[in-house]
């Protein structure tokens, strides 16, 4: 699962312990805790990415291509079958 923090994420509950990866996206100065003490408590792999530009007061996120490949290449590449 890779999502923007929030409700949507609550889909890490039916993923399958051991074998699955979340990556959550956060806004660069918000700081949450319970998906990822989930993927802990469920055996799931967990990485947060905060790069990007947050753009106004409701923190809406953009993200270059380049940014995020790199971000992919570098965690997500080595888990890929």
């Amino acid at each position: 699962v890779i999502g923007m923090h929030g409700a949507g994420m609550v889909n890490v509950g039916f993923m399958r312990p051991g074998h699955s990866t979340v990556v959550e996206i956060f806004p660069r100065r918000k700081h949450r805790y319970g998906y990822r003490h989930l993927c802990s408590y469920m055996n799931i792999s967990y990485m947060e990415f905060r790069g990007g530009r947050d753009i106004g007061v409701d923190m809406h996120k953009t993200i270059t291509k380049e940014e995020w490949s790199k971000f992919v290449r570098r965690n997500l590449r080595p888990q890929l079958p």
